[in-house]
């Protein structure tokens, strides 16, 4: 009997010391379990350890990955023997997730959970228990910072092994860094094997969110998954309107080859958080509206999970829309690293810009894609398109038919789109394009635009725009032409260097023309190279323009500026002297279609003056000097023709009136000096000449006020003949032994066609005089035609007449006529016996008319408008 106490008092006291030391031993063989299952740094406390309850404390796991405060588990006797808990309570329960990019989302604790997915070594997972959660937090690291979410719930656990439970999130602040939150709510219930999730649904409200001095009314969120196959919806209300953002996804076989789509509609102002979030630049105007859709397939490989399928996206902002579609679209990768190809379309119905303006912008092209390190790249898999309906170059240009860019494939990337820079979205292009064909109307706003065909064989267009420096690039243009079809001039072998500069660097050009001709036969002026420069500063455009003909023996220079948007401009215009002489530099080399018209040229011609434009035309105050030109025509020959011309427009080309030009000599079939005229060029293309003098055998002859139509076939003008010298007139006709007296008034009618014709000009006497013809030998033709002539010339030796006429009239291409009717006597002839006579008289007109030059000067007005011409 003594033995069988000591034996049961030993039990108990064994019993005793194991039940006082249970919980050190339960510490030490969970810490143990825990090392074995490899999770670093395990350590706990048993505080309490009975037949169906044990309490666990200051639980902690990893590198303060998970803590837990208290840890209360129920379980039965037998359920124990078989490793099943019937209940575990957690209290204060800490867990930390990473969600910046920066390393696991568990840290230390990522493996050993992973491990845990897979089961048992015979495959089968344990039987879950219910589960109660108090006072538990979850510190989730955001790129923007830490936020803290409370939680409380519980999971059960059915006899089929189905789970099922929820947990909600008890009203609280949230707090990071630049972010605070009022109130945080919500709440999620799931069911699920240890398989799979069956079913989810949850819904989370925020609200009161500061943000970044921004101000968020709203956030909420709700999942709605039922086996595999479910939706999410996100709405997002900024304060002040500044932002409403509502995304729908909706998902199909999620366990298998997930099928996706979702949709987004966010309209935001320019001061909305948005902006900086995804680092694109804010809208200058209003608001930015963006809708998109996404649908396709995922493959969710361990390694590379990919997806294929279509997205669509339209942006309007300023009053501006963009639409984008990707069809064909695959990625493969991550979402912080993937790669893909799509076919890109855009498309936009407009957009302006200060300098620019386009209607109905249309984009396709075949695309590879790369996403790494918050930088997107895209390339041109093959040749791609921009088509715009229209173009416009406020005041300077408008195309007439549909722009059609074609776009090169190339080894660079097209597009990069920089997320991570420092200063916010960063983007770079590197376009090469061609052949480019434009068809337009240079200053599309005058009141007569001048059509205009542009070519271009190759086109490249790298640049960059960031928040900081603004947009820089450069377009360089290779193998250009163009051509004004209605004037046909064309400039060919044209290159050209554009750099646009940010909002302090000036944007620049460089042209270079290799020949500007006249395609018309014959040419209005000769093949030419040219140069142009140009630098734009803000909306202000100078630029300068050189061209050179003849061996550069003529140089034009064209310096001006022109304001983007008000459409004011002005240049000057120089061109230094050109000299011509016979054996040198004639007109024709300048000007083939003065070929046969303008020849044997001498003297100098220059251009100066200014020209201006805006909204409503051009006009111009450009002087022409001409000095001492002499040159001759199939209808005259002029001497010595000095003025200063002063052209108010040159398309088309017009003067003021009171434009004045003196003449030495002009021998258009009457020789004619000392010219001097007063006229005006229209608009119209109508000479007006207000007044006209020229001397005529000591005479004066005034030009009528006449209006000549340059384009007619047929003009007239009339000149009045005032107290012509007889004596001169007859001299002109270089006939031996003829002389007269007497001064000779009246009219000669000129008609200009191909020719001068004149037609019944009369010139009459102003009082008596004396004829005589007495050769020293009478021409034979006289001699041999008898008597009767005889007769007439014995009455013309020494004849007083008392009416003498003569009659002017030339036709076209032939000789000037002049018929003579003479009445009068001849003292010594039959006693003074009355006679009148009729006679034709012609002679070497051309031969005297040097000889008037002797003595000529420029009338001082002229003289005075020469010598103000700049040298």
């Amino acid at each position: 009997m003594r033995r069988i106490w000591l034996a049961a008092t030993v039990l108990i006291l064994g019993l005793g010391v194991l039940f006082l030391f249970l919980p050190r031993i339960v510490e030490a063989l969970l810490i143990a379990g825990l090392e074995r299952a490899a999770f670093p740094s395990p350590s706990l406390r048993v505080t309490d350890i009975g037949w169906r309850q044990a309490t666990l404390a200051d639980l902690r796991l990893g590198d303060g990955e998970a803590s837990i405060d208290e840890l209360v588990v129920t379980y039965s006797p037998v359920g124990l023997l078989r490793l099943q808990v019937n209940q575990i309570r957690l209290s204060g329960l800490r867990v930390a997730v990473r969600l910046d990019g920066e390393g696991l989302p568990f840290g230390s604790l990522d493996a050993p959970l992973a491990a845990l997915g897979g089961g048992t070594e015979n495959g089968t997972a344990p039987a879950m228990p219910d589960v109660i959660l108090d006072d538990g937090r979850v510190a989730i690291t955001t790129r923007l910072g830490e936020v803290v979410i409370p939680l409380e719930g519980a999971i059960t656990t059915a006899p089929d092994g189905v789970m099922t439970g929820q947990f909600t999130i008890p009203a609280g602040a949230v707090g990071l860094p630049d972010v605070a939150a009022r109130e945080l709510a919500g709440g999620i219930r799931f069911a699920a094997t240890p398989e799979r999730i069956s079913r989810v649904t949850g819904r989370f409200d925020l609200a009161g969110v500061v943000l970044a001095n921004a101000a968020v009314e709203a956030v909420t969120l709700a999942v709605d998954l039922d086996d595999g196959s479910g939706s999410a919806h996100l709405t997002v209300v900024e304060g002040g309107d500044a932002l409403d953002l509502e995304v729908e996804a909706i998902i199909d076989e999620l366990y298998g080859m997930p099928d996706l789509s979702a949709e987004v509609e966010a309209s935001a102002t320019a001061a909305s958080l948005l902006w900086p979030l995804i680092g694109l630049p804010p809208p200058i105007e209003r608001r930015a509206s963006l809708s998109g859709s996404i649908s396709g397939r995922l493959s969710p490989a361990t390694d590379h999970p990919a997806f294929a399928g279509s997205m669509e996206i339209s942006v309007a902002a300023d009053e501006a829309t963009l639409d984008a579609t990707l069809t064909n679209a695959t990625f493969t990768g991550a979402p912080d690293a993937f790669s893909g190809t799509a076919h890109v379309a855009l498309a936009a119905p407009e957009i302006e810009m200060p300098t620019v303006h386009a209607t109905e912008i249309a984009f396709g092209a075949d695309t590879a894609f790369a996403f790494a390190n918050g930088t997107l790249t895209l390339h041109n898999r093959g040749d791609a398109q921009v088509r715009a309906r229209r173009l416009v170059v406020p005041g300077i240009l408008a195309t007439t038919e549909p722009v059609r860019l074609p776009l090169q494939a190339a080894e660079e990337p097209a597009l990069t789109l920089d997320f991570a820079a420092a200063d916010g979205f960063h983007l770079a292009h590197a376009l090469k394009a061609g052949p480019v064909h434009l068809r337009a109307r240079l200053w599309p706003d005058s009141a007569v635009p001048l059509p205009v065909d542009l070519e271009l064989q190759a086109l490249s267009a790298p640049g960059s725009w960031s928040p900081t420096t603004g947009y820089r690039g450069t377009v360089a243009l290779a193998g250009g032409e163009v051509l004004l079809p209605d004037r046909q001039i064309a400039a060919t072998g044209a290159e050209a260097d554009l750099l646009i500069g940010g909002p302090d660097v000036p944007s620049e050009a460089h042209l270079r023309v290799a020949k500007v001709t006249h395609r018309a036969e014959p040419a209005l002026f000769a093949p030419m190279p040219a140069r142009a420069e140009a630098t734009l500063s803000g909306n202000r455009l100078t630029f300068t323009l050189q061209a050179n003909a003849a061996a550069e023996r003529a140089a034009l220079t064209v310096n001006g500026q022109h304001d983007l948007q008000s459409g004011v401009g002005g240049a000057e215009v120089d061109l230094p002297p050109v000299a011509f002489a016979p054996d040198g530099l004639e007109p024709e080399d300048l000007a083939p279609i003065l070929k046969g018209r303008i020849e044997q040229t001498t003297g100098t011609v220059a251009l100066a003056g200014t020209l201006s434009w805006d909204a409503e035309g051009s006009a111009s105050n450009l002087r022409m000097l001409l000095r001492d030109l002499s040159f001759t025509t199939p209808l005259a020959e002029v001497v010595r023709l000095n003025s200063v011309v002063r052209f108010d427009s040159l398309l088309p080309l017009s003067t003021p009136p009171g434009q004045k030009l003196a003449i030495g000599l002009i021998d258009a079939v009457l020789p004619l000096t000392d010219g001097i005229a007063t006229f005006q060029l229209r608009r119209s293309g109508e000479l007006v000449v207000s007044d006209g003098r020229l001397r005529l055998a000591g005479g004066e002859i005034t030009v009528e006020p006449a209006v000549i139509d340059l384009d007619a076939p047929e003009n007239r003008i009339e000149l009045l003949v005032t107290d012509a010298a007889l004596s001169e007139l007859l001299a002109l006709a270089d006939i031996d032994g003829l002389s007269a007296t007497g001064r000779l008034d009246g009219r000669i009618p000129v008609h200009i066609e191909e020719d001068v014709i004149i037609e019944n000009g009369t010139l009459a006497a102003d009082a008596p005089g004396r004829l005589s013809y007495d050769p020293v030998s009478p021409p034979a033709a006289l001699q041999a035609q008898g008597e009767t002539i005889s007769l007439l010339l014995s009455a013309l030796t020494n004849f007083e007449y008392h009416d003498l006429r003569l009659t002017v009239d030339r036709e076209a291409g032939g000789e000037m006529l002049v018929s003579v009717h003479v009445a009068g006597k001849n003292p010594a002839f039959y006693d003074g016996y009355p006679v009148e006579l009729n006679f034709n008289i012609s002679g070497k007109l051309d031969q005297v008319l040097q000889r008037s030059l002797v003595g000529y000067r420029i009338p001082d007005a002229i003289r005075e408008r020469l010598s103000e011409f700049p040298k």
